[in-house]
């Protein structure tokens, strides 16, 4: 994520704090995408995405850009905490190797396989 905005009780927030308006900050998220896209297309080595219920890819504004099709989870009974394993085949062609935790946001940071 670079600097995506996001509006919570009618106010909108970016990490830098450059978008003042709903309007201004719906326009630099969709630059922000399309950057982003732009980049995936040359398969590059590493990239974050998110990962849905659904076992869809997407990016921040939910652009799907690959899907996941292997998963294997790991659980921590210590902490109750789990870890899931993916294997994402990309609209790019490619295939990323990834994990991330069981928080909400479901982060996960790709890096392309060597295979």
């Amino acid at each position: 994520m670079s600097d995506y905005g996001y509006v919570l009780e009618g106010r909108v927030f970016t990490p830098s704090q450059t978008a003042t308006t709903l309007a201004e900050c719906e326009a630099r998220d969709k630059a922000l995408e399309a950057a982003e896209l732009e980049q995936w297309a040359t398969c590059p080595d590493d990239f974050a995405a998110y990962v849905s219920n659904d076992r869809r890819v997407t990016t921040w504004l939910g652009t799907q850009i690959g899907r996941v099709v292997a998963m294997t989870t790991f659980h921590n009974h210590l902490t109750g905490s789990r870890m899931d394993c993916v294997t994402v085949r990309g609209t790019n062609g490619a295939t990323y190797r990834g994990r991330y935790g069981s928080d909400w946001a479901n982060l996960v940071r790709l890096r392309k396989s060597k295979a």
